[in-house]
């Protein structure tokens, strides 16, 4: 986690980010046994640890409060979109018939050339905040980079500084929502087969795909907290890199307490108890980010332009001016 906060820390380095991915994934084509396969698989799931924390701080530093959890269901949305590309990529390889190697080989290859190409037009083209955007002119960057100063929002920083990280980690809110998304996550196997259970009670098929949807938004939610709620370039990648640390080690351990056929009576006492336990923690942050809301309103008697401009790489604790969004 301190190896991708220090590199999210660094604008700059974003870039590496899918370009190390597509590399690895290149070479899942050269493995021939389950060995091989193991590492560098390993290798691909370490290089892919810090993409998505690097699109949280991105959207944050690009939009709004009341803007960004629409963006972030959009690239999360990628994903989906991703697997419909994929399944198409491999229904054309199939089509190809015989190949110098094999079909599987080439799936690997085309999508981790794909990706490198992807991060090399990124490290050309996208602007990692208002102030550096090379499509806007100076008028333009300037009333850009002023709407996100407006709601204390830092423009994009290249500092790594240790007391945000220290900061980060005895923050209560951030715990709240880290441990929210684990929760969250652990319950994911019933929320997977949902679509069974509720069949299973007599519902038709269509209303039980509608009444699955519900489960979806929430990694949305959890991401656009985040991206929202914490200020400082160092803290808002520990931030980040918490969250998918967390979600990763749920989505390990979560199928694991499904092994008890064939009730499954641990894995769905766990799951009931997560899904409780994410409804409180989700309660909790939103009472505590209302009462501290509160609390700067109550204590602050400056006028507008004795409060500072938000450009300053200050943490949400340190900046007074900063509001929550819940």
């Amino acid at each position: 986690m301190v190896l991708f906060s220090f590199l999210l820390g660094r604008f700059s380095y974003l870039f590496c980010f899918p370009i190390t991915w597509g590399i690895v994934a290149g070479c899942l084509a050269a493995p021939g046994n389950f060995s091989g396969f193991t590492a560098v698989r390993f290798l691909l799931g370490f290089t892919e640890g810090g993409v998505s924390p690097a699109f949280v701080i991105i959207t944050g530093s690009w939009y709004k409060k009341s803007e960004q959890p629409f963006r972030v269901a959009g690239w999360v949305t990628c994903n989906g979109l991703a697997q419909i590309f994929g399944a198409l990529i491999m229904y054309g390889i199939g089509l190809a018939g015989n190949t110098a190697i094999s079909n599987w080989r080439v799936m690997f290859l085309v999508c981790g050339g794909w990706t490198v190409l992807s991060g090399i037009l990124f490290l050309m083209f996208m602007a990692l905040g208002p102030g550096t955007a090379w499509f806007l002119n100076a008028r333009e960057r300037s009333i850009a980079t002023q709407r996100l100063a407006e709601e204390r929002i830092s423009k994009e920083q290249t500092t790594f500084k240790v007391s945000q990280i220290k900061e980060a980690l005895l923050d209560h809110r951030l715990w709240l929502l880290v441990i929210g998304a684990f929760c969250n996550t652990l319950a994911s196997p019933v929320i997977k087969f949902g679509t069974l259970v509720i069949n299973g009670f007599g519902w038709s098929k269509l209303n039980t795909m509608l009444m699955a949807t519900v489960f979806s938004p929430t990694m949305v939610v959890f991401l656009s907290l985040i991206a929202s709620n914490f200020k400082g370039n160092t803290k808002k990648s520990v931030a980040s890199n918490s969250y998918f640390i967390l979600y990763a080690a749920a989505a390990i351990a979560g199928p694991q307490l499904w092994t008890n056929a064939p009730r499954y009576i641990e894995g769905a006492i766990t799951d009931i108890v997560a899904i409780g336990a994410c409804i409180a923690v989700l309660a909790l942050f939103g009472l505590s980010v209302g009462w501290e809301n509160k609390r700067r309103d109550k204590n602050d008697h400056r006028t507008a332009e004795e409060q500072g401009s938000g450009d300053a790489d200050v943490t949400d604790k340190q900046d007074k001016d900063f509001r929550y969004t819940w």
